[in-house]
Formats: C-alpha cells, structure tokens, sequence
C-alpha cells in the first residue's frame, strides 16, 4: 500500500505502518502548487458566474450521496 493520508498526521513515530514492509509512507503535501490560489480563484470567479447565470452543475461541486 501508497499511502498519503493517515490518521492521525503526521503519523508518530511508533505507529506500527513503520514497521511493514509492504507500506510506502508518503507526506501529504501535493495540495498546493504554485499556482494553487490562482487556480482556486478562477474556479471560485466561474462558479459565481454560474450561480448568476442559474447553471449547474458547480465546477468541483460536492454532492452528498443519497440517504434513500
């Protein structure tokens, strides 16, 4: 297993994942580039256009799943 994300992070250092050697451990950092906040303000520019414009879906929108 690649893992990126654990729980808790960053994970200590006695945590057992250390310890198998079918476990790479990387840092969780691939978030922000450095366009990271010019990207995140065009998307948040065209999604307001889209709400004046009465369009769907949102770009990036997270829709919750179904609870029927």
């Amino acid at each position: 297993a690649a893992l990126n994300v654990t729980d808790s992070e960053p994970l200590p250092e006695d945590h057992p994942l250390w310890t198998f050697k079918n476990v790479l451990i990387m840092p969780h950092n691939a978030g922000h580039t450095s366009r990271h906040y010019e990207r995140l303000a065009d998307i948040a520019a065209r999604n307001v256009e889209l709400i004046e414009n009465g369009t769907s879906p949102l770009e990036n929108q997270v829709v919750p799943a179904s609870s029927t």
